[in-house]
């Protein structure tokens, strides 16, 4: 069994975090222990040294700098070879990558950066629905096509928004939609205590469909679990109205794609705006990049000049938390997935 958590600022630490962020981390973390020992790994999961005094690890390679990032097997070695570890913290909010049954099954505490780049995200999907409504890549395209051409537009005011996940992220897209005058439904696990501040209709995850039915735009905002792998599928697209848009910034595999690519060929959906998909980077023979009705962007919307310190933030604060013996923020339900 491992140490219960929580060392109370009595002795240093060594704590093993990603290579390319050891002079950004170093004065951040030392003022909480300034005899703090760091081992850095790289993207590849290169590194020099003993894990056996590990009690803590940062992992956290955000973007295209770093095409292939260590998983499972680095994992599972360190699990093995570090009996002191006590404490993993991950940069993303998504960790289905690393809930390896070690970790799962260990009492090794799991926190996440659920919900740290909200802000970014959110103004993206504001930026999606703004676009849309419009009309900025049909202009775009005439525009291309050197033609002058009138299209529709729509005021956000009335117009309604489902946000399929009212978690920290899917919290911060509807009080955007709510200030520009939407009206803001949506789904949670738990809806025990009623709409949360902000949302006019909550509705359970297992009514989604019922959800998306009242709306002009929905947004996927969920995280990836077993349970909402695949979540929005044929019987969604099926629901929602014809002149509806979805919106994907959560992760691809909530969404069957193959009942997305279906739906919008036929016209049963309108359009879709996707920042994530199953498959990263999207292959170029792709269907999607050929629909008319759809605006791709890479996996780019958590991204603005504040990621890093909105992302390293979180772990940060927690590694104050845990120095003084406090409860950890973002704290992961390992078998849950979140």
């Amino acid at each position: 069994m491992r140490r219960t958590l929580g060392s109370g600022g009595k002795s240093c630490m060594k704590v093993m975090i990603p290579h390319y962020l050891a002079d950004y981390l170093w004065p951040r973390l030392r003022p909480f222990d300034p005899d703090l020992d760091l081992l850095t790994v790289t993207a590849e999961g290169e590194y020099e040294g003993s894990l056996d005094d590990v009690e803590v690890l940062f992992r956290f390679y955000p973007d295209s700098r770093f095409p292939k990032v260590w998983g499972a097997e680095l994992l599972r070695r360190i699990l093995r070879d570090a009996p002191r570890l006590r404490w993993i913290h991950s940069g993303k909010a998504g960790v289905e990558d690393i809930l390896i049954p070690e970790l799962v099954q260990s009492d090794v505490i799991l926190t996440n950066g659920a919900g740290a780049p909200r802000r970014a995200i959110a103004e993206t999907v504001l930026a999606f629905i703004l676009a849309d409504a419009k009309a900025l890549p049909q202009h775009f395209r005439a525009q291309q096509a050197r033609r002058w051409e009138h299209y529709d537009h729509l005021e956000l005011p009335g117009l309604t928004v489902a946000v399929l996940g009212l978690g920290k992220i899917g919290m911060e897209i509807a009080g955007l939609c709510r200030a520009m005058g939407m009206r803001v439904i949506g789904t949670k696990r738990n809806v025990s205590g009623g709409p949360p501040p902000g949302v006019d209709q909550l509705f359970p995850a297992d009514r989604q469909e019922e959800c998306v039915a009242e709306a002009d735009y929905v947004v996927v905002a969920a995280a990836l679990t077993p349970e909402t792998r695949g979540m929005v599928g044929r019987s969604t697209f099926a629901a929602m109205k014809r002149g509806a848009a979805l919106v994907n910034v959560s992760r691809g595999a909530l969404v069957d794609e193959p009942s997305l690519i279906e739906a919008l060929r036929s016209g049963q959906i309108r359009a879709a705006y996707l920042d994530v998909f199953v498959r990263e980077p999207l292959p170029p023979d792709s269907p999607f990049f050929d629909l008319p009705n759809v605006v791709i962007t890479p996996h780019n919307s958590p991204y603005s000049q504040n990621l890093l310190d909105h992302m390293v933030g979180v772990f940060v604060e927690n590694f104050r938390r845990y120095r003084a013996g406090e409860p950890l923020v973002n704290v992961v339900d390992k078998r849950a997935g979140y």
